[in-house]
């Protein structure tokens, strides 16, 4: 699920930094903990039901020693994910590919494979889903709040702070270097 601040938008949708640009857009990311995966059980329909000739279900039916079924006899199991980034992996010119999950930048790695591992050991055993729940995950979430009120504040120190450290440097070194030949005239 995501954070508290979401919003949603239909499929297919272009997003751009230009989607945000001022402050009454980040009121409409009102929604909160948006499910961006989810698990489906049960006998599902094939998706070829309606689509395929008796000429082609036959051919089937031949080939296989096996009838079409539009139904499925046994319960399954799906998961379906929103976004399919999930899965790539990030190449870098340096280091190559990277491991899945993995910041390029930052060597901070999300729980991006074991989330996969997790979904196909579930799709495949028998164990209940709450065993794949035991894990304990810290998010790592900016309140964007928080950051639209203070953002100025922390524009101002990371704009002066670097400034005033060459200006006492600069200060610094030129007293040094009269003190220095100062007394040897």
């Amino acid at each position: 699920a995501t954070d508290t601040n979401s919003k949603r938008v239909a499929s297919p949708a272009l997003v751009t930094l230009n989607n945000i640009r001022s402050e009454n857009d980040f009121l409409q990311f009102n929604k909160s903990y948006v499910p961006i995966a989810v698990l489906c059980e049960g006998n599902f329909s094939s998706l070829y039901a309606n689509r395929i000739s008796a000429a082609l279900k036959d051919s089937v039916q031949a080939a296989t020693g096996l009838p079409f079924t539009v139904r499925a006899n046994q319960p399954s199991k799906q998961i379906f994910i929103a976004d399919a980034d999930v899965v790539t992996n990030v190449v870098t010119k340096t280091d190559g590919p990277l491991e899945m999950g993995m910041l390029p930048f930052e060597a901070y790695r999300f729980a991006n494979r074991e989330f996969l591992l997790n979904c196909v050991d579930y799709l495949v055993s028998e164990r209940p889903l709450y065993e794949a729940r035991n894990k304990e995950l810290q998010l790592r979430l900016l309140d964007k709040e928080k950051l639209n009120n203070n953002s100025s504040f922390w524009q101002l120190i990371n704009t002066l702070i670097p400034i005033l450290l060459v200006l006492l440097f600069g200060v610094s070194f030129n007293s040094l270097r009269k003190r220095k030949y100062a007394t040897t005239q």
